[in-house]
């Protein structure tokens, strides 16, 4: 019922969360009164991070990822990570993640387009993006990329402000 809000009647074999969400995520595990005192989550609610989960949920808790993500990711988190516990927390968090790896060369051709317009990162999830992988993102240019593919992808900002 939630997906067939955005248009799919489907469930999802799991899910890809672009970075911000991504880290929205990981620093609300990891600590949840940060996402307020953490300057790349201040933009986000308490409550974000509640709908966030939510959301995984629906998608059989399965949470893929690439490594571009990921290390867009750790360059976010380097002031969180002053004591180390950030990184020690991600590493083991990591076992709930498959990470899928193509070669730069390979996405750059096969999403020239979102290469072109929008990087590596954005080209890794468009080159992700399949029927049964929802990709969620705030990124509005990425979002209107991916649906103009016909892709499943979801703008959080449209479940964070309906």
């Amino acid at each position: 019922m939630f997906f067939q809000r955005f248009g799919y009647g489907q469930t999802f074999k799991g899910i890809l969360i672009d970075t911000n969400l991504l880290l929205l995520l990981l620093i609300g595990i990891f600590d949840r009164e940060l996402i307020k005192k953490f300057k790349r989550t201040q933009i986000f609610e308490k409550t974000d991070f509640d709908n966030l989960t939510l959301i995984i949920s629906r998608c059989n808790n399965q949470l893929y990822t690439t490594p571009n993500i990921l290390t867009e990711l750790t360059n976010l988190t380097d002031t969180v990570n002053k004591d180390f516990r950030f990184f020690k927390f991600l590493h083991v968090f990591m076992d709930n993640f498959i990470e899928i790896n193509s070669a730069s060369q390979a996405i750059m051709s096969n999403s020239n387009v979102a290469f072109l317009k929008l990087g590596l990162t954005d080209a890794s999830i468009m080159d992700m993006a399949s029927e049964d992988i929802l990709i969620l993102t705030v990124d509005l240019d990425l979002y209107h990329l991916i649906a103009s593919h016909s892709k499943p992808v979801i703008n959080y900002n449209h479940v964070r402000f309906p």
